[in-house]
Order: C-alpha cells, then sequence, then structure tokens
C-alpha cells in the first residue's frame, strides 16, 4: 500500500474514533461543483420490495452507514462529499435494469448492485458499454466478477460461496456420512453455492443421498421431505433464500428429523432464528459476517450499526457497508494517485472491513467467513 494511502488510513482512523469504527482505507467519476464544495455522486439498485426485501433493506442501510461515516470523516477533503441515489429492484431482473438504466442516466462515479443475483447478472453485460464501474454485494461471485470479460464489474464483498466449505468440514469432523439437499436452482449464487458444497462434500466423502432443484418461490417442501425421511440421512442440506430457509427448517422438525440441518449464507439474515424458533435448533451454516466475529472491525461495524439503526446487523448488512466501502477506498486512491476510478479499484490492497481483515484483489473481495450453529435458540460461533 502507498504511503499515501496509509496516511489516509491514520487520518481516517482518528476521525472516526466517535462512529467506534476503525476505517481502514477508505479508498471519481461523476461530480457535482459550487463555488464551496464539490459532491461525488453514488447509485445503487436494492432490493427493497418483493421476495427479497428482507435482504435489500439490511444491504441499504449498510451502504449508507459506510457514506455517512466517510463523510462525517471527510475522507476526501473537507469540501467533497459523497452522495447516495437508491432505486428498488422490486426484486426483479427487469425492474433491476430499468433502475440501473435510470442511475447511469445519472452519471454517478460507480454503482452498487442488488442483493439478488438475477438482477447482477442482468446488470453486468451492459457496464463494458456504459464503463460506470459496478460493485455488487454478493450476487457477483466468481463467474461475474472477471476483469477479463467484465472489466467494469466488482465484488465488494466476500463470496458466501468461498467460505462455505468451512461448514462441511465439521460435518465431517462430527462423522456424517451422508446428506440430502434441497435447492432453490433459479437463484443463479445458489445454484453456485451448492456446486461449490457439493465437491466439498465429495472431498469429504459425505454422499449426497438427494439432491432436490426447486423453485425460489417454493413453500412447500412436504413431497421432498417424505423422501428425505424413506432415505435417512445423516444431515439435510437446505440451500435456500429468505423465508424458505424457515419453512424448510419448520417443515422438517414437524415431520419429526431432527438431524444437522446444513444451510447457507441466507441463513444469517436477521429473521431466520426469531421466526423459526426451536426449529432453528441443530442449522449449521458458514457466512461471511456475524456478529459474533472477533475481529475489531467486525466488532466495530456492529456497534456502530447497532447504534445507527436500533437492529443486530446481518450479513446483507456487512455486504452492503464493505461494497461501498471498496468504492470509498478507490475514491481515495483516485484522488492521492491522480488515476481514474477503475484504475483505482483495480489496486491490490489489504484492509478491514464489516466481514473483518479482507484482501481485495483481481475484481474480487476474499475474507475469513465464520460457521455458526443453532443452539437452544441462539447462534454460536461453532468450532
Amino acid at each position: 500500500m502507498s504511503r499515501s494511502v496509509s496516511l489516509a488510513f491514520r487520518v481516517l482512523c482518528l476521525l472516526l474514533v466517535v462512529c467506534a469504527i476503525p476505517a481502514a482505507a477508505f479508498a471519481a467519476g461523476s461530480a457535482t461543483t459550487t463555488s464551496a464544495t464539490t459532491t461525488i455522486k453514488i447509485g445503487s439498485v436494492d432490493s427493497l420490495t418483493g421476495l427479497v426485501s428482507f435482504c435489500g433493506a439490511s444491504e441499504l442501510r449498510g451502504i449508507q452507514l459506510a457514506i455517512k461515516q466517510a463523510n462525517a470523516g471527510k475522507v476526501l477533503g473537507k469540501n467533497t462529499t459523497i452522495s447516495l441515489t437508491s432505486l428498488d429492484d422490486g426484486s426483479s431482473p427487469t425492474q433491476g435494469l430499468a433502475a440501473y438504466r435510470t442511475l447511469v442516466g445519472q452519471k454517478p462515479a460507480a454503482i452498487i448492485g442488488s442483493c439478488l443475483s438475477s438482477v447482477d447478472q442482468a446488470v453486468a453485460p451492459l457496464t463494458n458499454n456504459d464503463k460506470i464501474p459496478v460493485v455488487f454485494p454478493q450476487g457477483g461471485g466468481p463467474t461475474l466478477c472477471v476483469p477479463q470479460t467484465n472489466p467494469y464489474v466488482y465484488c465488494g464483498a466476500v463470496f458466501q460461496g468461498t467460505v462455505g466449505p468451512r461448514s462441511v468440514a465439521i460435518l465431517a469432523k462430527r462423522g456424517v456420512k451422508s446428506i440430502s439437499v434441497i435447492y432453490a436452482s433459479d437463484n443463479p449464487t445458489i445454484a453456485l453455492v451448492w456446486q461449490i458444497m457439493k465437491a466439498s462434500l465429495a472431498a469429504k466423502k459425505i454422499n449426497v443421498v438427494d439432491e432436490f432443484p426447486v423453485s425460489s418461490t417454493t413453500s412447500d417442501f412436504s413431497s421432498f421431505i417424505a423422501q428425505i425421511k424413506k432415505h435417512n440421512p445423516g444431515a439435510v442440506g437446505l440451500f435456500l433464500i429468505g423465508g424458505q430457509n424457515i419453512s424448510g427448517v419448520t417443515q422438517l422438525r414437524q415431520a419429526g428429523i431432527t438431524i444437522p440441518v446444513l444451510g447457507a449464507a441466507s441463513m444469517s439474515v436477521a429473521n431466520f432464528i426469531p421466526q423459526s424458533g426451536a426449529a432453528a435448533n441443530g442449522s449449521l451454516f458458514a457466512t461471511t459476517f456475524d456478529p459474533r466475529m472477533k475481529y475489531p472491525s467486525s466488532t466495530a461495524f456492529a456497534s456502530a450499526f447497532q447504534t445507527a439503526y436500533g437492529v443486530t446487523a446481518d450479513f446483507p448488512a456487512a455486504s452492503g457497508y464493505d461494497s461501498a466501502r471498496m468504492v470509498i477506498e478507490a475514491l481515495i486512491t483516485k484522488q492521492k494517485r491522480k488515476v481514474s476510478l477503475t484504475k483505482a479499484l483495480n489496486i491490490t490492497r489489504k484492509t478491514k472491513g464489516a466481514e473483518g481483515p479482507l484482501t481485495r484483489k483481481n475484481h474480487s473481495t476474499y475474507g475469513p467467513g465464520v460457521v455458526i450453529e443453532v443452539i437452544n435458540q441462539q447462534a454460536t460461533v461453532a468450532g
């Protein structure tokens, strides 16, 4: 990291002590300038209504918190601020594309993408023509954040598939030999996560005895559960989205299935345990963020989020926060080194965010993740 960026680290840390969040190198494109101030515009497309509104609302709060802290710390100078325009994608690729095109027309410095992967997949091919950097919090993953094919697309948060195998390792250590799986095959992120987890299960010699692809809107799993009961596996995998996880574990427990449930990071949203109740017990899932993570930057983010909104931060909030920070870090670098924002985004750097110690490299973000197990309706860090 350059000396100038290191200086930005130290200055920002001092400025944000009052926010109780240690700011790693918060790092323009279009800017509105008056005689006294400059405003750098950032856009975001968020799923604020529809199927995954639980995710979009939390993600937006994380984005807003990062920008609020950056402006409070005057990280781009005392006369430069960042503004945010957020548009709802309605949990729909069609509406998401319309929102993206509206934002492009406003000529922002960068756009932060949706937590719904089908929206991000629809947006990504347009970025080469629009030439505005787009940072995906969750839905991008290794298939979209590829500099050779999508040079304007970045993954600003840790992809959940990179941490998922940690939970498989724990199952194997506990002697699980077989598993039946239900997964939302029409959700690109979940489908990719399942393929990664399937390979990990094979590597750990855990046999997949059932594999049931379902729609993201499926809510009745009784026919699949009947088959699972017949085959009597050692665990059940639920790789679903939103309320499906709640329905899935509830129906499993109602059917008398008490074996461990292996899940995806979507189980780490704030409402999973409260709404699932005792049915959530025995669930095990790897996630990119949890408030119980012990990294100083993670605990500071969790505290700041709680103070700002009065609710507990979850993994969509952390994804939004770290994606916004990726843009802000790059804006600082752009200003210091006099380079384009895309060049600033392409610089490999180590930083600290909500998801812990992070490495930004080759358009992606890498971090440690954590495995959570639900015991007595409480989330605990699994070892």
